[in-house]
């Protein structure tokens, strides 16, 4: 939603979406490999929390942010 809001066609948010989802795909899959490499270790644990933790005040974060924005009637211009 709110790189719709900031794109001036839907194309370009379509390509921004896609270029974000594959990097965030990425991010995630290279970061759950080396924690899966590093789980071996005992004080590997409290660093899971943390990363969870940290993942949630970021969701927390986005959606607050989504919801501050105008609702669709807000913006639409006549």
């Amino acid at each position: 939603m709110l790189i719709s809001l900031r794109a001036q066609s839907v194309r370009q948010a379509q390509q921004l979406m896609s270029i974000a989802m594959l990097g965030s795909l990425l991010l995630v899959g290279l970061s759950a490999a080396r924690l899966l490499l590093a789980a071996a270790e005992p004080e590997i644990g409290p660093l899971l929390g943390l990363i969870a933790a940290a993942l949630a005040v970021l969701d927390a974060g986005l959606l607050l942010a989504l919801l501050a924005r105008p609702q669709r009637s807000e913006w639409l211009i006549y």
